[in-house]
């Protein structure tokens, strides 16, 4: 069994995906049901079960890559407590200064966690391969053997793997230099060929004669026509979308008590973003609208959009969590709750502006 400081230092070097692992798995020896949800760089591990006493237990541990802010944990908490979850906060390479911890989070940095999965018996799987394994010659390809060879075997193969390696390019070359003068042979023959040349342009000719004849027109008066110097959409607008002239921001207490009132209503928002969901063929962000006195912001709308509809492609995407942006759509309903979500008003959204950081 590892030590608690062999374990502490695997959880110090392994990325934040290994580190939302070992806390799944932390939750589910404890009898947890568990889910992953990716917010930006940063991992939320949602695990749901019961206490000693029988009561439902929510927690949500925020894994935190970058080293988290005041305020963004100010806004983790206060999504935790719209939700009624536990907020946990694991901080395994940066950890947390004690300054920017806000009340009623619990925070883990690499030593504290480690003695949880040391309580709880859980150990960092051991992905280590033998030095047979990872064992390569100087071109990359893996090399076999029991470990066992004796330095001058292995110098010998690596310089057999040479040898070999010479020939193969050797080969490679050889064969790019007698096309290349292969091709400079056939040029300087129809160069200096007239006959060549004229039954060059009778093929061409008689080619030309057998394509068919396209006509292209071009209206300058047609708008949505593209042009070859037209500018690339930008990436921190969707830039082609429909932004309703008629848009209105509902007050959100509004919209989320009666939505089916209001659906079909063109609205434009302004917001952080909470998280954003990627689909097989659709993009969504729950957008919090609502800004309190103390510039933090609440409530929480969905705003979905075809892949392909706003931005170039899904790589156009980089949306992450506590960026602000404008939104402009149509209310189309609400998201359907799950056992770890609540329903959200829908926004079918149109257009997409980042308008700060």
């Amino acid at each position: 069994m590892m030590s608690e400081g062999s374990i502490h230092e695997v959880i110090s070097n392994a990325s934040a995906v290994d580190v939302a692992s070992l806390v799944q798995r932390l939750w589910e020896e404890r009898g947890y049901e568990t889910t992953l949800t990716f917010s930006g760089p940063d991992i939320h591990v949602e695990a749901v079960g019961e206490t000693d006493e029988g009561a439902t237990r929510t927690v949500r541990t925020w894994v935190d890559a970058d080293g988290a802010t005041e305020r963004q944990l100010r806004v983790f908490v206060n999504a935790c407590d719209r939700d009624e979850v536990e907020p946990h906060v694991v901080a395994a390479k940066t950890g947390l200064n004690s300054g920017v911890i806000p009340p009623g989070i619990a925070t883990f940095d690499a030593s504290g966690l480690a003695v949880e999965l040391r309580e709880a018996g859980v150990e960092p799987e051991d992905d280590e391969t033998t030095e047979e394994e990872q064992e390569t010659d100087w071109l990359g390809e893996p090399v076999d053997g029991d470990g066992d060879d004796a330095d001058d075997d292995e110098e010998e193969t690596e310089e057999i793997d040479r040898r070999e390696a010479v020939k193969t390019v050797a080969s490679y070359v050889l064969v790019g230099l007698g096309s290349y003068l292969a091709v400079e042979r056939l040029s300087d023959y129809v160069q200096s060929s007239p006959e060549a040349r004229a039954a060059i342009r009778r093929h061409m000719t008689d080619l030309r004669g057998r394509l068919p004849r396209m006509d292209v027109s071009f209206d300058p008066n047609v708008t949505n026509q593209t042009r070859m110097n037209e500018a690339m959409p930008s990436r921190q607008s969707a830039s082609g979308g429909d932004r309703p002239a008629n848009a209105t921001r509902i007050p959100y207490h509004e919209l989320a008590a009666d939505t089916a009132a209001f659906s079909g209503d063109a609205v434009r928002y302004e917001g952080t973003v909470d998280s954003v969901k990627e689909r097989e063929e659709t993009f969504q962000i729950d957008l919090l609208v609502a800004e309190t006195e103390a510039d933090e912001w609440t409530d929480a709308v969905a705003c979905r959009w075809e892949i392909g509809t706003l931005f170039d492609d899904s790589m156009s995407v980089r949306l992450l969590e506590n960026e602000t942006v404008t939104v402009w759509g149509v209310v189309r309903g609400k998201t359907r709750a799950t056992r770890y979500e609540r329903a959200l008003p829908l926004i079918e959204t149109l257009d997409i502006t980042r308008t700060g950081g």
